[in-house]
């Protein structure tokens, strides 16, 4: 009798591993929705820029060196990390009451092969979180 319930149960845990990781894929992808709409709007009050100086801007404070690291495994994707790392540096210019942050830079430690495809660590992004006001210009 059991032994014709077997593959009834091997069927009904294969359909539950299938079910369970989507549900898990899913709401990775909701999570980094949810970091990209964030990093949208963090941009939107703080400007972000890779040179030292903006033009029609003054500094006026420098709070600091802020630093955002990413937490996913990085594969060819780096959207998801990429977000994250910017998310975290916003936030601790945020936090610190810069409007800005200038010298952006982002660092990927390392590279490997995994497979086929090329791999790093993590993403790092670096800046100096500063307040701006607009300068009348000439």
């Amino acid at each position: 009798m059991i032994e014709g319930l077997i593959p009834f149960f091997v069927i009904g845990g294969m359909l539950y591993m299938f079910f369970k990781g989507r549900s898990k894929k899913n709401s990775y992808y909701e999570n980094a929705n949810l970091i990209e709409k964030e990093v949208f709007g963090l941009k939107k009050e703080i400007m972000c820029v890779t040179s030292s100086k903006i033009y029609a801007k003054e500094i006026v404070k420098t709070f600091g060196s802020v630093k955002g690291t990413s937490k996913s495994i990085i594969n060819t994707d780096t959207k998801i990390a990429d977000n994250e790392a910017m998310y975290e540096m916003l936030i601790e210019a945020k936090i610190l009451g810069a409007n800005a942050i200038i010298d952006l830079k982002m660092n990927t430690p390392t590279f490997e092969l995994s497979g086929s495809k090329w791999q790093t660590s993590q993403i790092i992004y670096t800046g100096t979180a500063v307040q701006i006001i607009d300068v009348d210009i000439p």
